[in-house]
């Protein structure tokens, strides 16, 4: 069975071709951390919940505000890519320095030992977004967030695939479609399976329903003929909730 990493964004290694330089052409990316977890026996949501407020409290006490955190719990996919969890925790930082300084100050509470799950995979990536469409919110409760598992193609670079990826958007905004989109490039703990992730974060269930009606098959075969640049598998799909968020 693949990894828990494999299971939740399959992410994979940086490639040579995903370098500095074409790295310094894009978005300046944020930081992120995952977490795998299985609750802990005679633990279930409402402990979770409990544990989250109170993190929540120590957060504010110690005047972290550069750090959000949302929990995805599983609702598609088959179980080789979903794996035997019960919820991915996320969390956002502006870049890798602010993200590892407040996870030493956690390290240096008892918060962990309070904590009711056992994490069973651990990673970090970084994340590049795409422009948000206009007047563009989300349900803090009920995200929808898809994750595909993707390859470059023969020759391909990251700037291409991003820069690709911005046609794809503009094409299904033209005819109506209403989301979020991020690449997700592998870090510490990552396997090495795929080039990178795409995400697509829907606002609701029912704008993702909505979307996905609007999809249809010549605009499949028109999307098919602007991409050429990454090929993607292996879709999952996670109900995020937002815990925490950053000032920013």
């Amino acid at each position: 069975m693949k990894t828990i990493l494999a299971t939740i964004i399959s992410v994979l290694t940086f490639l040579g071709a995903i370098g500095t330089v074409n790295a310094s052409s894009m978005p300046q990316p944020y930081a992120s951390e995952y977490h795998a977890c299985t609750l802990n026996d005679r633990s279930d949501f409402n402990d979770l919940n409990r544990w989250i407020k109170k993190w929540n409290s120590w957060m504010d006490q110690t005047g972290t505000n550069v750090y959000s955190a949302y929990l995805l719990t599983p609702l598609y996919g088959s179980s080789d890519l979903l794996g035997n969890i019960d919820f991915v925790w996320v969390g956002n930082s502006d870049n890798n320095e602010t993200l590892l300084e407040g996870r030493s100050r956690y390290m240096k509470t008892n918060m962990q030992s309070n904590f009711p799950a056992k994490c069973s995979s651990s990673f970090m990536t970084r994340t590049y977004r795409f422009e948000n469409p206009d007047n563009w919110s989300n349900d803090p409760n009920e995200t929808a967030v898809i994750y595909r598992s993707c390859n470059l193609m023969e020759g391909k670079t990251l700037l291409d695939a991003y820069e690709n990826r911005q046609e794809v958007i503009a094409e299904l905004r033209s005819n109506g479609f209403n989301h979020s989109s991020r690449i997700i490039i592998p870090g510490i703990g990552a396997s090495d399976d795929y080039d990178f992730v795409l995400l697509s974060v829907q606002s609701d269930l029912k704008t993702w329903g909505a979307n996905a009606d609007k999809l249809d098959d010549a605009m499949r075969e028109k999307i098919r003929s602007i991409n050429d640049t990454y090929m993607c598998e292996n879709s999952r799909a996670y109900i995020g909730r937002t815990l925490r968020s950053r000032d920013n």
